[in-house]
């Protein structure tokens, strides 16, 4: 079953991811973007299409791990020493650089600060996620969404409310 959830009971169903290893940090479309953390728990495969512009895509299998990050509809900013990035960042190369510096980094601290995250690292990374101001509460969908380990998720909505299920 599905239910809002309190800040301290998201930061509990964090709380172990501190001490995982982050991988796979990759931008997908837009801002969007995904990450993984901890071992591989399987491996999703895409099948090959071929679209009417007669483009093809050949068939793709992408690990995941046991602790899954999806980021959509959401302000973010990825930061490791000097070097960091953002939604905005419109230098795409430079934006998958930044974030490819996070791969292998171990979570040392998650703070969950009015359902905002940030998320530090072994390399003094960190990962902030916010509200979008184009997002508006009517919006339907998610700013960000933890899949967990046993199959439910936690997520932020457009609303702002903390989703648990």
């Amino acid at each position: 079953m599905q239910g809002t959830v309190s800040i301290s009971t998201a930061q509990s169903l964090l709380q172990p991811l501190i001490g995982q290893p982050i991988w796979g940090v990759a931008r997908s479309h837009g801002s969007f973007f995904i990450a993984d953390f901890g071992a591989v728990k399987e491996i999703l495969t895409f099948p090959a299409r071929r679209f009417d512009s007669g483009r093809t895509v050949p068939e793709r299998r992408v690990p995941r791990g046991i602790w899954s990050l999806m980021v959509e509809l959401c302000r973010w900013r990825i930061q490791v020493d000097k070097r960091a990035t953002s939604d905005l960042d419109e230098d795409h190369a430079h934006m998958q650089a930044v974030m490819s510096t996070l791969d292998g980094a171990i979570v040392d601290a998650i703070d969950l600060d009015d359902a905002t995250p940030t998320l530090r690292f072994s390399n003094s990374g960190q990962l902030k996620l916010g509200p979008a101001e184009y997002v508006s509460p009517g919006d339907v969908g998610n700013q960000w969404v933890v899949f967990l380990p046993d199959g439910r998720k936690l997520s932020r909505d457009t609303g702002g409310r903390l989703i648990h299920g």
